[in-house]
């Protein structure tokens, strides 16, 4: 199947093909999700993602773990699984940005550059930075921050290790 990796509120399975069993996917996913609840109750996040053609897909509710497993939208990401191979799951306590709006929640995607972040912990200069680079966020989310950064020096990273 692949790789499961399961951090702080953090989650994700990663495979070299796509997935293709729907219902051994969905329990392992259910599983996980529950299993990360504790470290964050105020929303829940999963991105879908299709590494051969750069394909994101991005599901978000302001709800715990164990109601966003119960929801249509969660059971409708997997009647199309079989397109993907890596899903990243988040829960998330709110430290920045009120999680009822649900652009502050996990994960964040930055549809011009098509990149996906998921991040736990808190960036406590996240408004210097803001400010300095002039970073244009969509959220309150001190984590957007990151993918902004990335996004600005996504060329010159490129450059300097020559893709």
């Amino acid at each position: 199947m692949g790789i499961i990796i399961k951090m702080c509120g953090i989650s994700g399975i990663f495979s070299f093909e796509k997935f293709n069993n729907k219902q051994d996917i969905k329990k392992i996913v259910k599983s996980l999700l529950i299993d990360i609840e504790s470290r964050g109750r105020d929303a829940t996040g999963l991105s879908l993602i299709n590494s051969e053609d750069d394909e994101i897909s991005v599901y978000k509710k302001d709800i715990c773990a164990t109601q966003f497993i119960n929801t249509k939208q969660f059971h409708k990401v997997f009647k199309s699984i079989e397109n993907y191979n890596i899903i990243l799951l988040h829960t998330r306590l709110a430290t920045h940005g009120d999680e009822n709006k649900n652009v502050n929640n996990h994960p964040h995607l930055n549809k011009t550059n098509n990149n996906v972040l998921i991040h736990n912990g808190v960036i406590s200069n996240y408004e210097s930075l803001k400010d300095r680079f002039n970073l244009k966020l969509d959220s309150k989310c001190d984590s957007e921050a990151i993918l902004s950064l990335f996004n600005r020096k996504k060329q010159d990273i490129k450059t300097t290790l020559k893709f």
